[in-house]
């Protein structure tokens, strides 16, 4: 929910997307029941949970691939949903 609208709004890093940054630090802190003096990126690692902007990018990549292709993002997600099963 923290990316909503994030390829309509390009590739780059907006100051949203870095007080969206700070609010996942919040909550890997939480997760890991690590100090506050923990990097993020080393929170980033424990948890396997992607760093925020390069979550952002994936997923304008991936809308623009869609419009691109002609495809609709949905589409692409049953066929591969369809495709493990």
């Amino acid at each position: 929910m923290l990316l909503y609208g994030t390829s309509a709004r390009s590739l780059s890093v907006s100051p949203r997307l870095e007080k969206n940054s700070s609010i996942q630090r919040i909550f890997l802190l939480y997760i890991t029941g690590s100090y506050r003096t923990t990097p993020t990126a080393a929170l980033q690692t424990i948890t396997a949970i992607m760093p925020l902007h390069l979550k952002a990018q994936q997923e304008a990549s991936h809308s623009a691939s869609g419009r691109v292709n002609g495809t609709e993002r949905s589409d692409h997600r049953s066929k591969s949903r369809e495709r493990n099963n």
